[in-house]
């Protein structure tokens, strides 16, 4: 699928996050947590660690410049599930590191909001970003999936309710 395509198909992405990482965001765009915890120069043996096996709860990374951000578990995966699944010799530590490198997008509002109602995220104070034109998600060269930094700008709606009150216009 070609950026193109994808923005044929979904004109809004949308991306969950804690509240805390807006400004980052602006400042430094989506980033990976691979991204994130190399521009917050943790250490290589930390970063294996946090990258390669399941968040039960989500990390917390301190840095002099960019001061705090918060690395989200991964605790619905299971080790065990994936062991089950994964073929040619793939492991549940390598499938975690790719999943580090990439950013996710939800490409429509009822994934989001099913995301957002979850028991998970019950209680946990969220803000959701919209990128209005996806076609900004570019694949850089020799890029195989979206991975890294992104060249997306996102606005930031606020609070989640805020998301389900904006309807899209109904035709008649």
């Amino acid at each position: 699928m070609t950026p193109e395509d994808l923005a044929a198909l979904h004109p809004r992405l949308y991306q969950v996050s804690v509240k805390v990482a807006w400004s980052s965001i602006e400042a430094h765009g989506l980033l990976s947590c691979s991204m994130l915890l190399e521009l917050f120069e943790i250490n290589p043996d930390k970063r294996l660690k946090i990258t390669g096996q399941r968040r039960p709860r989500s990390v917390v990374i301190d840095h002099p410049v960019h001061r705090k951000a918060e690395i989200t578990d991964n605790s619905p995966l299971s080790d065990t599930l994936l062991e089950r699944c994964l073929d040619d010799g793939l492991t549940p530590k390598d499938w975690l590191r790719m999943l580090n490198h990439r950013v996710f997008f939800w490409v429509d509002e009822a994934g989001m909001n099913r995301l957002l109602k979850s028991r998970y995220n019950r209680g946990r104070e969220r803000r959701v970003l919209v990128q209005r034109e996806a076609v900004g998600v570019q694949r850089e060269p020799g890029v195989e999936d979206l991975e890294g930094r992104h060249p997306v700008r996102f606005e930031d709606v606020g609070q989640p309710e805020q998301v389900r009150r904006e309807r899209r216009p109904t035709s008649r």
